[in-house]
C-alpha cells in the first residue's frame, strides 16, 4: 500500500507543470503563471524576485527626436539589400521617434521597412514621409522574423537617389488600458 501511495504521489507531481523562468513572453495583459510575473525589460515571465520595471536602454535613445527636424540620422541606406537592425525605444510619455535616411544609388523604386515589437507592450505605428512632410507610406500589421511573443508593422514607400526620407515611429492605439504605454522595437530595412 505504501508503494502504491508513493507511486500515486509521484504521478500527481509529474502532472503539475513546472514552468521555467523565461520560458515564454507575457501576453498583452502581461499575464503569467501564478508563481511568475512579467518582466518589463525582457517581456518574459520570470520569478517575481527577477522582475524589473520597463526602462529604455539609454544607448537606443536619440532624444530629442520628436519632430522630423530632430530626426536621428541613419545616413545613406541601401534599398536593394537588407540593412542592419536598428534598436529603438518609446519611453513612457514619448509620443513619437523620428529617423531620417538618404536613399543610395540603388534606390530606384521602393523601400520596405519592418518594425518588430513585443506583444506585451504598446504596438508601434509607422509612417514614412519625404522632406516636405508628404506621407509616402504607412504601416500595417505584418509577419516579422523573430521569436515567439514578437509581432510587427511594415511600411513601403517609393524613394529616390540622394533624397532624404523620414520614418515616424509612434505608440499604437492599444495601450493595455494605460498600463503599457511604452515599448521597445527593432527597425529593419527589408529591401524593395
Amino acid at each position: 500500500m505504501a508503494i502504491l501511495r508513493a507511486a500515486l504521489v509521484l504521478a500527481l507531481a509529474a502532472c503539475t507543470p513546472d514552468i521555467a523562468d523565461g520560458a515564454f513572453h507575457c501576453g498583452p495583459e502581461e499575464t503569467c503563471p501564478p508563481d511568475q510575473a512579467c518582466d518589463g525589460s525582457s517581456t518574459l515571465c520570470v520569478a517575481p524576485s527577477e522582475v524589473h520595471p520597463f526602462a529604455c536602454d539609454p544607448s537606443v535613445l536619440h532624444e530629442p527626436d520628436d519632430t522630423p527636424a530632430q530626426a536621428f540620422d541613419l545616413g545613406i541606406v541601401s534599398c536593394a539589400t537588407p540593412s542592419a537592425i536598428i534598436a529603438g525605444c518609446l519611453a513612457p510619455g514619448d509620443a513619437i521617434n523620428w529617423l531620417t535616411f538618404t536613399g543610395s544609388g540603388d534606390c530606384t523604386a521602393t523601400v520596405s521597412i519592418g518594425v518588430a515589437f513585443p506583444y506585451a507592450f504598446e504596438p508601434v505605428d509607422v509612417q514614412m514621409t519625404d522632406g516636405s512632410g508628404s506621407l509616402l507610406g504607412s504601416g500595417s500589421p505584418c509577419d516579422v522574423d523573430g521569436e515567439g511573443g514578437i509581432t510587427g508593422t511594415c511600411a513601403q514607400a517609393a524613394v529616390s537617389v540622394g533624397s532624404a526620407f523620414f520614418i515616424g515611429l509612434s505608440g499604437g492605439t492599444q495601450n493595455c488600458d494605460g498600463a503599457c504605454a511604452f515599448t521597445s522595437y527593432q527597425l529593419e530595412f527589408i529591401g524593395p
